[in-house]
């Protein structure tokens, strides 16, 4: 059975845990992130999609992105970083999206949906949404090309997905599946903000920004183990286990060549 578990992060954040999916509400009426279409119907069937208006999508990753199958049923609009728009295009891209929504969903005991179709809205209009709703787009990249984040600079919380790594039991799993030196960047530059509630796609929220440390550290120690040698096989034990167990397996196989291709990049 699917866990869900509803929290109020601040007077205008609330946090909806699906399964090992976060989706975050701005002011009732914008979510962060898709999720997939298993957890997205769930999202639907808690009433809690009710006053969506918009759905921003922080990069997109299948368990990010998937989720519009469903939510697009709401008529609502849609937003995406413009080089995630040029990812979308791609049609081999998209069928192994559904491949890995499809797998994910059995893994959770959950029925997936089919037919990802969505158009985005235009950038500027994505501009206008967030000066209405008082936060600001923030370009992250380094997970991937298109990781973007919501900064509400009065509330002082950000949303940043997966761009500060996936937080395990014993430490964080570094992410940096674009560009290793983009995702130092990008870490640095959440900091720079001063955030007092870092909000991730996975897990939860981390109230200690000195965790923003804790991802750089945890990325620099892999990169060096990568380049000292550490083989496929002992990064996978890394990757493969506790919840992302419910991720494909070829999914995972993929994201353990990207981290030893990225480590090695001069």
């Amino acid at each position: 059975m699917v866990s869900i578990e509803i929290k109020k992060i601040s007077d205008s954040l609330k946090m909806v845990r699906i399964g090992v999916i976060n989706y975050f509400k701005v002011s009732d009426s914008i979510l962060f992130d898709a999720g997939t279409s298993c957890t997205a119907r769930k999202l639907i069937e808690s009433g809690e999609a009710r006053e969506i208006e918009a759905v921003i999508v922080s990069h997109a990753h299948f368990d990010h992105i998937t989720g519009i199958k469903e939510l697009k049923k709401l008529e609502i609009e849609f937003f995406l970083h413009r080089d995630g728009e040029k990812i979308l295009s791609k049609e081999k891209v998209v069928e192994i999206w559904n491949k890995e929504d499809d797998e994910f969903c059995r893994k959770s005991g959950l029925s997936h949906s089919s037919d990802l179709y969505i158009r985005p809205q235009p950038e500027s209009r994505l501009k206008e949404v967030a000066e209405t709703k008082n936060f600001e787009i923030i370009e992250i990249p380094g997970h991937s090309p298109d990781s973007i984040a919501l900064f509400h600079p009065e509330e002082r919380y950000i949303l940043v997905a997966d761009s500060l790594g996936f937080p395990l039991s014993d430490g964080n799993l570094p992410m940096y599946f674009y560009s290793f030196r983009e995702y130092i960047r990008s870490i640095e530059k959440i900091k720079s903000l001063e955030p007092v509630k870092l909000c991730l796609g996975h897990d939860g929220v981390v109230t200690d920004i000195s965790y923003c440390d804790t991802a750089i550290q945890s990325a620099l120690k892999l990169k060096e183990e990568i380049e000292n040698g550490l083989d496929e096989g002992e990064i996978f034990r890394k990757v493969y286990r506790e919840s992302l167990t419910l991720y494909p397996l070829e999914t995972l196989k993929g994201v353990v060549k990207l981290l030893i291709k990225r480590s090695l990049e001069k």
